[in-house]
């Protein structure tokens, strides 16, 4: 079926923003003064370390040197250490001759799959150990060296978003771990070379500079920074549909009421430069509105020149004159004299900087970041049990469900050779939830049918070509008045929205840019469909309608299990092609399960059979099809 609100969910979240938007814009104009400005800062300072909430214990290091370069004026030394127990990450460390101590920079490095060997990165390293620094990149997760999905070959923001998902569950952050090796690389480099520590400087590009800018608001130790190509507005990625990476949407951030400059907002006022390019996707628009943000901020703390902005001609790179810029900057505030020009360099070749004789710290030993995952769930499972409404709420963000406005009435369509009444229930402020209601035949009109019991039938993606399934059919043919509900987001509301395409399952998709929304926003997409469903039941009660019987599919098996523990009227629940549990996605190595259907801190309490167990003898429950990871309804 087509989808007639293709629109509806970018609507919908562009009007819930405003309002957190609306409310920090009054705080900020109410901050005045000096004293003033330093509360904020320090609350601001606070709020980051809860929103990326870090390890409580630095674990050994374990360092290892496994190799050395020699250069012109610097050496290149090939390193390995543990971030964690067991888990491996690779760098280079670019240590100028002499005795030191060195100003210094850690660089994490940006969405390439080159990691710290892409040729960008390779010169910004040379560059700055020509002009004294010491200087450590490493490879974040699932680039350079510390790529473990082969099935995403090309694309480490794919295995990204697997590794999020799962965590998710779990109640961390992907954000935290990406922040955390950065925070281990800067222990590393103080221990591996004669650094000053009062010039310590941290500078990344793209994912890097999303990197950069957690690391900065939650590691005190830096004296300067320059988040490079990703400073923007949250507003900006959101008005221009723009899917961005799991770790670049903070959990909760737009309640506590901060924008995405914020991160630099705690730093202040030590020096800091935003690097940006006239035609990245990173709207530079929403960087000088930024940059405009922060220079009122330094200003007000008496240190308005510690904060900078460059922009320069080009798209999405931290090409030579952005380079250029960050010299002059980082040397300025190091204290040291000199050409900030970049001489010409010769990028190696990737073989040549790895630190592990395959260029594969999984073949060197390090533990699967799958491991480390599973090994967190087992910490889990003693404590869920079967949840109460309470936890359900909670865990969903669920909204209060009232009673939904009157319904409007749509054009009549024809599904498998029948017809069906369509109507569309305001469920929330700018959201439609689709009833299609089959008629039974030769009955025309368009009244709201009444009645006692119902069927409502959730879907995965697009009932139109669900019900004609085979094991699916059957179950529509009963004496039950047969609803088709469409909550948000799928069905008539899946979106056509986002630049890189609308199908469901695309990882990098519309399902993933409003589920993310939805978890800035301190909700859920799982609890925001439950609320629709809810409301669809609450409406049919009002029409005579005592109980029902639920049928989902994929997800919509999700939300027809959820919906199922908050309304007493349902006596039978179906549950096609559902998922098992939310251990059997932790259990997956690769698979594809949209961001929707994963509800954040779910395994901490409880798993989906015992949510199945708590309903009882209430409702009687049937499991048809098998779930596939690699769902296709």
């Amino acid at each position: 079926m087509v989808s007639l609100f293709p629109r509806m969910l970018q609507d919908y979240t562009e009007a819930a923003f405003d309002v957190f938007d609306e409310k920090r814009r009054e705080r900020v104009a109410g901050i005045k003064t000096r004293k003033a400005m330093e509360a904020a800062t320090a609350k601001c300072r606070a709020d980051f370390k809860a929103i990326y909430p870090l390890p409580k214990e630095k674990t050994p290091l374990r360092i290892r040197v496994t190799g050395e370069i020699p250069a012109d004026g610097y050496s290149i030394r090939k390193l390995l250490f543990e971030s964690r127990p067991g888990y491996l990450v690779s760098a280079n460390l670019y240590l100028p001759h002499g005795r030191g101590p060195f100003p210094a920079a850690v660089v994490p490095c940006g969405h390439s799959m080159a990691g710290k060997a892409h040729d960008a990165y390779q010169c910004l390293c040379m560059g700055l150990a020509k002009k004294g620094f010491a200087v450590l990149i490493y490879d974040p997760i699932a680039q350079g060296e510390r790529i473990e999905v082969p099935e995403f070959p090309g694309s480490c923001v794919r295995e990204h978003i697997l590794a999020a998902k799962k965590l998710l569950l779990l109640g961390e952050e992907f954000s935290v771990w990406r922040a955390w090796d950065g925070v281990r690389a800067l222990d590393c480099l103080l221990e591996c070379a004669p650094v000053d520590k009062a010039r310590l400087g941290l500078v990344g590009q793209s994912g890097g500079g999303t990197l950069t800018s957690v690391i900065l608001s939650i590691d005190p130790r830096y004296a300067f920074a320059a988040p490079a190509c990703y400073i923007t507005t949250y507003r900006h990625n959101l008005e221009n549909e723009l899917p961005v990476d799991s770790e670049q949407v903070p959990r909760g951030i737009l309640p506590k009421g901060y924008e995405m400059a914020d991160h630099l907002t705690g730093f202040a006022p030590k020096p800091a430069i935003l690097l940006a390019k006239q035609d990245d996707f990173f709207d530079v628009r929403g960087t000088k509105e930024a940059f405009a943000a922060l220079k009122r901020t330094y200003a007000l703390l008496g240190k308005p020149g510690n904060i900078a902005l460059s922009v320069t001609p080009g798209g999405h790179a931290i090409d030579r004159p952005s380079r250029e810029a960050l010299y002059a900057f980082f040397m300025k505030h190091a204290g040291l004299r000199g050409d900030a020009k970049e001489p010409d360099f010769t990028p190696r070749p990737e073989r040549e900087l790895w630190a592990t004789p395959t260029g594969s710290t999984l073949a060197a030993g390090s533990t699967p970041l799958a491991d480390l995952t599973r090994a967190l769930r087992e910490r889990t499972r003693r404590g869920r049990r079967a949840p109460t409404g309470t936890v359900l709420k909670k865990l969903l963000r669920l909204a209060p469900v009232k009673m939904p406005p009157p319904h409007r009435v749509l054009r009549q369509a024809n599904l498998g050779g029948e017809a069906w009444a369509r109507f569309a229930l305001p469920t929330e402020a700018g959201i439609f939830t689709l009833l299609k209601y089959r008629r039974p035949a030769n009955v025309a009109g368009f009244d709201f049918p009444r009645g006692r019991k119902a069927l409502l039938y959730f879907c995965h993606e697009d009932p139109a070509t669900e019900i004609a399934a085979p094991d699916l059919a059957p179950l529509l043919k009963g004496e039950e008045a047969v609803f088709l509900v469409d909550v948000r987001g799928l069905g008539e509301s899946l979106s056509a929205t986002t630049d890189v395409g609308s199908g469901l399952h695309a990882p990098y998709g519309p399902d993933f840019f409003y589920a993310s929304h939805a978890h800035m926003m301190g909700s859920t997409t799982a609890g925001q469909r439950v609320h629709d469903a809810l409301g669809a039941l609450r409406y049919l009660g009002s029409f005579g309608y005592k109980e029902f019987h639920l049928v989902g599919q994929g997800l919509g098996a999700l939300t027809a299990l959820f919906a199922a523990a908050f309304e007493p009227g349902v006596k039978r629940l179906d549950l096609v092609r559902a998922l098992e549990s939310y251990d059997h996605l932790v259990d997956q190595g690769f698979y594809r399960w949209p961001l929707s259907g994963i509800l954040p801190d779910a395994l901490l309490s409880f798993d989906l059979p015992d949510l199945e167990k708590s309903l009882g003898e209430r409702v009687k429950i049937t499991r048809i099809g098998r779930f596939d990871t690699d769902f296709k309804a």
